[in-house]
């Protein structure tokens, strides 16, 4: 129980660094008609605020004002998933990739939804086409690992989590990750290799080994 909260803390976690990412976006990527790229930073003030009807509001402005960009329909997934209306938001974020395929961020947060929903191998796919997207993004890499563990592809999962560390040695969480799916697996001496390189890496990763040995 306790590693499943820490999971869905992160992964409220992201999505909260994504929206972050997304209002920066608006005020300094405005590619589409003026209208709408007001109506959209407007409503991520209220988004951020945790204003979400109000947001909603702008964003359907924003659509209004152009049908055509992608952003007015994943700020309103967004906001639908806050909602706790998973369904709605997966079909904001669809149409959204409809109309920028290349938005690595859409296919990280719809498989964000799809995670939360117990809907792993549909997140796999989401993230997938993610990391196909963006290479270097390890922190969509991590939730794959993670995504693969529970659809019981345990040997992909930790391939990935090496994967991450190939391309950083100093990754902490990437050996906390592979590290908990060992664990899940009965193969203590490994994941105690893992945690040893974890804590060596960043001492006060010794919090993390608690956390995992009582839960």
């Amino acid at each position: 129980m306790a590693r499943r909260r820490r999971q869905k803390i992160q992964s409220k976690r992201n999505r909260s660094n994504l929206i972050h990412k997304r209002q920066m976006q608006t005020d300094i990527k405005i590619h589409s008609g003026k209208d709408s790229g007001t109506y959209i930073t407007q409503g991520m003030r209220f988004l951020y605020d945790n204003k979400l009807e109000l947001a909603i509001e702008y964003f359907e402005k924003a659509i209004i004002a152009n049908p055509e960009d992608a952003r007015g329909y994943g700020c309103i997934g967004a906001a639908l998933e806050h909602l706790g209306r998973p369904g709605e938001a997966i079909n904001h974020f669809k149409r959204a990739i409809k109309l920028d395929s290349q938005n690595t961020d859409l296919h990280v947060e719809m498989g964000a939804v799809f995670w939360d929903l117990g809907k792993h191998k549909d997140a796999i796919d989401c993230f997938n086409r993610a990391i196909e997207l963006d290479p270097t993004n390890l922190s969509v890499r991590s939730s794959m690992g993670m995504a693969l563990f529970m659809s019981g592809r345990h040997k992909e999962a930790i391939a990935a989590y090496d994967d991450i560390i190939r391309m950083d040695p100093q990754n902490s969480d990437a050996y906390y990750g592979k590290a908990t799916i060992l664990s899940q697996l009965e193969r203590y001496s490994e994941a105690s290799e893992c945690f040893e390189k974890m804590i060596k890496i960043d001492p006060k990763n010794v919090e993390k080994f608690g956390q995992m040995v009582t839960s």
